[in-house]
């Protein structure tokens, strides 16, 4: 008997609750976001609100996902696995950054005055890595050091980390240790918001997540699922007086440390566990979503955008503005689930999904006669 069935590689395992914390922690990119897109109302650019949505817990959106990052790529890693990890990222980085880059220079294109030099300065715009490793480096002197599409950032920066794993593995003990001292000297966030490629900010949690590569993820489930609650109540209490007690100067504080951004994003991870646990249904909806993350990231700053010139005053003077993150994540993910029935091929160039190969068909089983 003649036996021709094919033996295909195990399917990448997808983690639910990992898959809701995805959707939460792109949530609130979005939210934040919402005061720089839409400046002219007073309610988005109260100094408060602002201080109070980017602080404590909600600053963890950002280093949730390079602890992802690190800790997933980190596993088993090669320098074979590290060079795929980055091209396969860098592909749709750089299309959509790319994109968007002949969009907003339309008008310079059609312009008589326009010359090669113009395109020669915008390749580190669109790639966003002018300063690379120091805020000295500039490639072909250009000042430029966002993406064109500037929440894209820590997309590029996990590019080039993906290409220096191999190494961060090796020594990441040493280098996690400079990190911390580090941390102690300086505020994270100050290089993080100039727009250095590779910050110290960047690097410390992306490397944590390296560190955490040797960690099952079922223990951290369970950690999450029995253990975390005790430590929720405590540090939320903690964080919410100092808060009272010193208003926007603790915010400051606890964002300037380590403390606020890692709570946030064990926070994050802890709500995925929540949803799972407490709302099956949801979770079971919600989770297949979490690979449309990535045009969260790409498209979410540019519809805000775009909402913000045709919304009407009585809407985004108001707090309906703070529901808009919904319907922005829910647009973008529709056309996530769009693409990946009717044109699957796009995927790994605009989507950041590898498609998934087909089952081949049993051939017919020979009888022996």
């Amino acid at each position: 008997m003649t036996d021709n069935k094919t033996t295909l590689p195990p399917q990448k395992k997808r983690y639910e609750w990992i898959d809701n914390a995805r959707i939460v922690a792109a949530l609130l990119i979005i939210y934040v976001h919402i005061p720089t897109s839409f400046q002219n109302e007073p309610l988005a650019t109260s100094t408060t609100a602002v201080n109070l949505i980017t602080g404590s817990t909600i600053f963890g959106r950002v280093p949730f996902f390079l602890i992802l990052a690190g800790y997933f790529l980190g596993r088993k890693i090669t320098w074979h696995k590290a060079i795929d990890r980055a091209i396969w990222l860098f592909i749709p980085f750089f299309l959509w950054n790319l994109i968007f880059w002949v969009l907003y220079s339309y008008e310079t294109l059609l312009s008589p005055s326009w010359r090669l030099i113009d395109y020669v300065h915008a390749i580190p715009h669109i790639l966003g890595t002018s300063c690379l490793f120091s805020p000295r480096f500039h490639i072909l002197s250009s000042p430029m050091a966002w993406p064109t599409i500037d929440p894209t950032w820590f997309l590029r920066d996990i590019v080039l980390l993906s290409l220096l794993t191999p190494i961060l593995v090796r020594f990441k003990g040493l280098i996690m240790a400079s990190l911390l001292v580090v941390a102690s000297f300086e505020d994270f966030n100050l290089p993080f918001q100039s727009g250095v490629t590779l910050a110290p900010y960047t690097l410390f949690y992306y490397l944590l997540g390296v560190c955490l590569c040797n960690f099952r993820i079922d223990d951290a489930y369970c950690i999450f699922n029995k253990r975390f609650t005790p430590i929720f109540v405590i540090s939320l209490a903690i964080i919410t007086t100092v808060c009272i007690v010193l208003g926007c100067n603790g915010v400051k504080m606890i964002n300037a440390t380590i403390i606020g951004p890692l709570f946030g994003a064990m926070l994050i991870a802890y709500s995925g566990v929540l949803v799972e646990k407490h709302l099956p249904k949801l979770s079971k909806r919600l989770a297949p979503c979490g690979p449309a993350c990535f045009l969260v990231f790409v498209l979410h700053r540019p519809l805000l955008h775009a909402l913000s010139l045709c919304l009407p005053g009585w809407i985004t003077g108001t707090i309906l503005i703070w529901l808009l993150p919904i319907p922005v994540c829910a647009a973008i993910i529709a056309l996530f689930l769009l693409m990946k029935r009717y044109a699957p091929l796009l995927l790994p160039y605009l989507g950041h999904m590898k498609v998934p190969k087909k089952q081949p068909v049993d051939a017919p089983t020979a009888k022996a006669p």
